[in-house]
């Protein structure tokens, strides 16, 4: 089944203290390059997506984005850099405390959340696996009905293509038999000026020969063929 290589889907998945969003993207790639980002350090979550994603996928570039939230986090443990915020507090006095706050949380190292407090339990891995391969399958399946409309262009496109090459086998004939008739006149002009003896058959045939376009034709016509084949 043709398949168009451009695909999307978001989703958000929700289970007892765990909201999973997946965002998959599919563009064209002569080879399979995947992209995946996720917003908490899981290398195993990593791996099990890695596999999942190239099982269902064989070609193109992917970009999959996941966003792990856990819904309950009165616990959370939040760790401060406190010895380089008092250093950058001391040396930028002058600046109002609410636009150095926001400017350290946009700094990378300064506020950061305890990973460990997230260990995952088996439940919650496989509910982000299958999470993660219900959002392949609808994946595939808009990239499959996506393909679906365009074999039926590409068909289409392709039928006005076999019209085209029935018009020119009509137009073929006829030229060729114009041109032999052109020829022939112009040796009966010349024999009449006593140019030549006899009609140069040889010369009618290699002109004849120039304008044959029967190898071309078949040979479209067998790619025509194949190609059909293989979109069918």
């Amino acid at each position: 089944m043709l398949r168009s290589m451009t695909g999307f889907v978001q989703e958000r998945y929700k289970e007892d203290n765990l909201i999973l969003f997946i965002t998959i993207k599919t563009y064209n790639s002569r080879t399979l390059d995947v992209y995946l980002k996720i917003n908490l350090p899981y290398v195993e979550i990593e791996k099990r997506a890695m596999r999942l994603i190239r099982n269902y996928i064989k070609r193109g570039r992917v970009e999959c984005f996941l966003n792990i939230f856990f819904q309950k986090n009165e616990e959370m443990e939040i760790i401060l850099n406190k010895q380089a915020i008092k250093k950058i507090a001391d040396e930028l006095k002058e600046i109002e405390m609410n636009s150095l706050f926001i400017n350290l949380l946009e700094m990378p190292g300064f506020i950061t959340v305890n990973p460990s407090q997230y260990l995952l339990s088996d439940s919650s891995v496989s509910f982000i696996e299958d999470s993660i391969c219900k959002a392949l399958e609808k994946l595939v399946k808009e990239r499959e009905r996506e393909g679906k409309e365009i074999e039926k262009e590409i068909l289409k496109m392709a039928g006005y293509v076999e019209k085209l090459i029935d018009k020119i086998e009509e137009r073929e004939n006829y030229q060729i038999n114009k041109i032999k008739r052109r020829i022939e006149k112009n040796i009966r002009w010349l024999k009449k000026l006593g140019k030549v003896e006899e009609i140069p058959k040889e010369e009618i045939f290699s002109t004849l020969r120039k304008v044959d376009i029967t190898e071309e034709i078949v040979r479209i016509k067998t790619h025509l063929k194949e190609f059909k084949k293989c979109i069918g």
